[in-house]
């Protein structure tokens, strides 16, 4: 493969995929009300980057930015939202990971990436580069056995905690 002759970014993290799902806002289209949008990011020389799959809050009151953070004028206190349900871990990591797999799909201009190749790949066909990346590993079992099934479709960065 030839070598890779311009120069742009990799983002190191981001939580466009939750946001995206979230919210049912365009991909594609520019959007100042988002993380990252296609055209936000080749305009800004946005290579690619690693996209966080997280599972949110269960309970809707939960979710809000500053949960349970309390600040006064000499401390401040976190209330963390209860653990979340494994089932229910399982159930939502894999409705976002489906929604990330079928807009991949859809497009031309956007690629999961596999392997390093990959990201030359991505690179030389300007399609933006999408590591898939797990912030929390509340959708992995205990024993580690579908971790295999979320590499198959794509998974190559865990934050576990």
């Amino acid at each position: 493969m030839e070598q890779v002759d311009r120069i742009g970014f990799f983002d190191g993290h981001n939580d466009t995929l939750k946001n995206l799902y979230l919210s049912g806002r365009d991909f594609f289209k520019w959007n100042e009300m988002g993380h990252i949008d296609i055209p936000r990011a080749r305009k800004a020389g946005m290579q690619g980057g690693l996209f966080a799959i997280l599972c949110i809050a269960q309970h809707p009151e939960q979710r809000q930015f500053g949960y349970g953070l309390t600040i006064d004028e000499n401390s401040w206190e976190v209330a963390y939202p209860e653990r979340l349900d494994y089932d229910y871990a399982i159930e939502f990591t894999m409705e976002i990971l489906n929604f990330t797999l079928n807009m991949v799909n859809s497009c031309e201009h956007i690629k999961i990436i596999y392997d390093y190749q990959d990201i030359l790949e991505s690179i030389n066909q300007d399609k933006l580069a999408i590591v898939l990346h797990f912030e929390g590993a509340e959708a992995i079992k205990n024993d580690l056995c579908n971790l295999e099934f979320y590499y198959e479709k794509g998974l190559r960065s865990l934050g576990p905690v």
